[in-house]
C-alpha cells in the first residue's frame, strides 16, 4: 500500500452493476476496457483520440489527470495504483478501440499525470513494497544519455525450417528465442536443436533514455549526502529531459 489511499465508496462504483460487491479484485481485462471507453466518452476524449490518430506519430500519447478517474470511478482509480500495468494496458486497448479501423498500425500511449501526493515517494524511501505501483520520485537531473533506439520485439528466422519467431523484450538483457514456438508456426526445435537469424531490419523499436535523478538537496537533513536513481524514459518521453 502506497501511504494512505482513497476510501472505498460504500455503494458500487459508477457505472457497476448494482448488488455487487464493489472489490478491486473484480476488475477483468475487459472490464477495465469497458470502464476506459464509459471515462473517454463521458469526458468527450473520443474526439481528441481520432485526432491524435491524425497526427501520428508526431504526437502519441494521451494525457489524463488522476483527480479526473479518481472523480469517475474511486475503484479504478486505486486499482491504477496498486497495478498500473492492468489498467494502463486496460487504458491503451481502449484507445485503439476508438482509433478507426484504417489506421491500425498507430499505438497511442495512456499517460495519468497528478498521482496523489502521497504516492510521490522520496528516493531514500523506495522499498520493495513500491515495485509494480503506480508512484512518483521528486529530484533534479544530474546526468542523462543520447536517444538510442531498443529492440521491443526482436524478429528471428530459425535456420532450420524458416519460421520467422517473434521474441518481446523486456529490460536491458537481450534474450533469444528458447524453442522454434510451435503456436508461431516454428517446427518446435529446441535453441540447442537449431540456430535463429536475427532480423534487425524487421524488428520493431523503440527510443530510449537513461536519466540519473538526484535528491533535491533543501529536503535534506543536516549532514545528509543526496541519494541518486538510474531511470529510462521511452519512446516520445526521450529527448525531454536535460540535466539541472
Amino acid at each position: 500500500m502506497i501511504g494512505e489511499e482513497p476510501a472505498l465508496s460504500d455503494g458500487p462504483a459508477p457505472g457497476r452493476a448494482k448488488g455487487r460487491s464493489a472489490t478491486l479484485a473484480e476488475y477483468t481485462l475487459e472490464e477495465l476496457i469497458a470502464r476506459w471507453e464509459e471515462f473517454f466518452s463521458e469526458l468527450g476524449l473520443e474526439g481528441e483520440i481520432i485526432g491524435l490518430a491524425d497526427r501520428y506519430p508526431d504526437e502519441r500519447s494521451l494525457k489524463i489527470r488522476f483527480e479526473d478517474l479518481n472523480r469517475f470511478d474511486t475503484d479504478m482509480s486505486i486499482h491504477l495504483l496498486r497495478q498500473p500495468l492492468n489498467v494502463i494496458t486496460a487504458g491503451e486497448e481502449a484507445i485503439r478501440r476508438v482509433v478507426p479501423p484504417t489506421e491500425e498500425s498507430v499505438e497511442i500511449h495512456l499517460r495519468v499525470t497528478g498521482i496523489p501526493r502521497d504516492s510521490r515517494v522520496q528516493i531514500r524511501d523506495l522499498r520493495a513494497k513500491h515495485l509494480g505501483r503506480f508512484i512518483a520520485v521528486e529530484g533534479l537531473v544530474r546526468k542523462a544519455t543520447e536517444v538510442r533506439p531498443m529492440v521491443v520485439d526482436a524478429l528471428f528466422q530459425c535456420l532450420r525450417c524458416g519460421a520467422v519467431i517473434k521474441e518481446p523484450q523486456e529490460g536491458q538483457a537481450f534474450r533469444e528465442p528458447l524453442e522454434c514456438y510451435e503456436d508461431q508456426g516454428g517446427c518446435k526445435r529446441s535453441a540447442n536443436a537449431t540456430k535463429f537469424k536475427l532480423l534487425g531490419e524487421a524488428s520493431r523499436y523503440t527510443d530510449t533514455q537513461k536519466v540519473e535523478v538526484q535528491e533535491a538537496p533543501e529536503g535534506l537533513r543536516g549532514g545528509e549526502e543526496p541519494q541518486r536513481l538510474s531511470a529510462f524514459t521511452e519512446d516520445d518521453l526521450t529527448g525531454k529531459i536535460n540535466p539541472g
